[in-house]
């Protein structure tokens, strides 16, 4: 049997922890606020160890999750009839607490209607549970709650956390960063200084091997007297320039430097001093691959520096350095390649010699391409064309007949001579007549003597005609396809037989002319003969005496040589 009393102690048991979580929610809040900002103002102030922030962290943690269950979940949840929650004997006893003379009859009443439900209601029990419920309806239930001292509970928690929240603000720079190193526990912090160094950490890059100058500057509230840098655990005093200027040099700098600075029992950070390497000449060489028609084998030149070697040499540098991202070829032209250098290996450059030029080659390394270069000067020979020298001789006996005879050579090889010629007719011009050709070598050589013959008059030119000819050499050249090299036209006429009796008399004319030439030379030797005769029989000769028969034995070896020439 349910009467309006029951709900009216359900509403009364809501209201409660109603009361409960309001209560709860604010202590929550403000304990939670409190415990941040005591924590973490502790931190910000005595900056404690990883292990001691661990413990905070953790606690902040477990303080967070009880408040939060305790002060605002369970009663939450016994709001909402989860769990054991008051029953309505329990809230009857509550409410007598504060009003006396209702505890007895809420107890009264509640047992009175167990009684109906379990039995079976008679009129006299029934006529008392309406007539005590009906003198209990109009008495205020919730009254039992203090309201008064949940008013002064609530009032006070919000002044609490207003004043809580004024902390807040007016440390928040202290509390942020407390807060910060709380929650990054794991990470070892470096109390801040009552100063500051700085160091311009663009500048700290120097050559390898070269001296670096460390500039460090300080400024703050309290600066500092001296500044120690610590390098490999060994503190090293950097020298004072003015009050708040202090300077170290680093000499002769091969590795990168890892550094902190020290001053007052303050360390403040950590820098590097990056080395930029030079890159390092190891070894050069260069190999010559000639062509192959040159008939010269490969070879490792022995002097990089000066280099002569025939057109069309495919030249191989092997290039080994240390600290090399790419190595870069430049001719005179500035003109040229880079290949990227292989690591801790050798790099080959190629390159085709055309023509004479002077190579350039670099490294490049971390810091671009460094000024030691290596020059070579590479001389060029060209393939010269083939050449020929010939002389053509008439046959003394047979008319018409011509002999040529000589040397065709080259300085790498001759693959043919040819012999053209045409007949140039009377009355026409040369052009209108075909070349004929002779082969007089093909194959392959250095030198190669040229002999040839031809008889004008088998040939059927008359008299008046002319023969024109030429030699025609090609070399082995497989750079330019093979050079060819051309002799002047020359000619060659017959002569008449008119024209070899005048060339016949004139010569004997001029042998009959040196022959009197001779015999006047003769008589005035002979007359000379008998002036020294005279001088050489004196017991004394002076130095004139000797020079004129010196003079005199030189003309007679003269007039000798003149007579066999006319004997021919």
């Amino acid at each position: 049997m349910q009467t309006g009393i029951r709900d009216k102690l359900d509403e009364f048991i809501h209201t409660y922890y109603r009361h409960r979580l309001l209560r709860g929610s604010l202590f929550a809040i403000v304990a939670s606020v409190c415990l941040c900002i005591v924590v973490f103002l502790l931190e910000y102030h005595l900056w404690l160890s990883v292990s001691m922030r661990l413990f905070f962290f953790w606690a902040i943690c477990l303080g967070f999750s009880s408040l939060l269950a305790y002060g605002i979940i369970f009663p939450f949840l016994k709001m909402r009839g989860v769990g054991k929650v008051l029953s309505h004997k329990e809230a009857a006893n509550f409410i007598g607490m504060h009003f006396n003379d209702v505890q007895d009859k809420l107890l009264n009443l509640l047992q009175m209607e167990e009684m109906a439900e379990h039995s079976d209601a008679n009129y006299m029990l029934l006529a008392g549970i309406e007539q005590k419920t009906q003198s209990l309806k109009v008495f205020p239930f919730l009254m039992a709650l203090d309201w008064k001292k949940h008013r002064k509970w609530t009032l006070r928690f919000s002044i609490l956390l207003l004043f809580l929240l004024a902390i807040v603000f007016s440390q928040s720079s202290g509390i942020l960063l407390g807060a910060k190193r709380i929650f990054n526990y794991q990470k070892e912090y470096i109390q801040e200084a009552p100063f500051q160094l700085f160091i311009d950490e663009s500048r700290l890059i120097v050559d390898q091997d070269a001296r670096f100058v460390l500039d460090i500057k300080a400024s703050g509230v309290m600066v500092p007297d001296f500044v120690d840098i610590v390098v490999n655990n060994q503190s090293i005093r950097a020298r004072k320039l003015d009050a708040d200027h202090f300077q170290y040099v680093f000499e002769s700098v091969h590795d990168n430097i890892f550094f902190r600075l020290e001053s007052m029992g303050f360390t403040l950070g950590g820098y590097a001093i990056t080395v930029t390497k030079k890159p390092r000449w190891q070894s050069l060489s260069v190999k010559a691959y000639f062509p192959s028609y040159t008939g010269f084998a490969d070879v490792e030149m022995p002097n990089p520096e000066t280099l002569l070697v025939p057109e069309g040499t495919r030249l191989v540098w092997e290039l080994r350095g240390l600290n090399v991202s790419a190595w870069q070829l430049k001719n005179s032209s500035n003109k040229g390649k880079t290949v990227i250098a292989k690591e801790g290996g050798t790099t080959q450059i190629e390159y085709i010699a055309r023509n004479n030029e002077r190579l350039r080659f670099s490294m490049k390394g971390p810091a671009g391409f460094s000024v030691d270069t290596f020059s070579s000067n590479l001389v060029v020979q060209a393939d010269g064309y083939p050449s020929i020298r010939v002389d053509a001789l008439p046959d003394s006996v047979r008319l018409g007949t011509w002999y040529f005879m000589g040397l065709a050579n080259d300085d790498y090889g001759l693959k043919e001579v040819l012999f053209l010629s045409r007949i140039k007719h009377i009355g026409l011009r040369s052009k209108d007549s075909a070349w004929s050709k002779k082969i007089l070598f093909d194959g392959l050589g250095l030198d190669i003597p040229v002999m040839h013959a031809i008889d004008l008059l088998s040939m059927g030119l008359q008299s008046g005609e002319e023969l024109e000819y030429q030699f025609v050499l090609r070399d082995n050249d497989a750079i330019h396809g093979g050079k060819v090299f051309r002799t002047p036209i020359r000619s060659l006429e017959v002569i008449s037989e008119k024209e070899v009796m005048r060339q016949l008399e004139k010569q004997e004319a001029n042998i009959l002319k040196g022959m009197g030439n001779s015999a006047k030379a003769l008589k005035e030797l002979q007359k000379e003969a008998a002036k020294l005769q005279e001088t050489m029989q004196r017991q004394t000769m002076d130095w004139d005496g000797e020079n004129k028969v010196k003079n005199w034995l030189n003309e007679q070896q003269k007039l000798a040589e003149t007579l066999k020439q006319i004997d021919k």
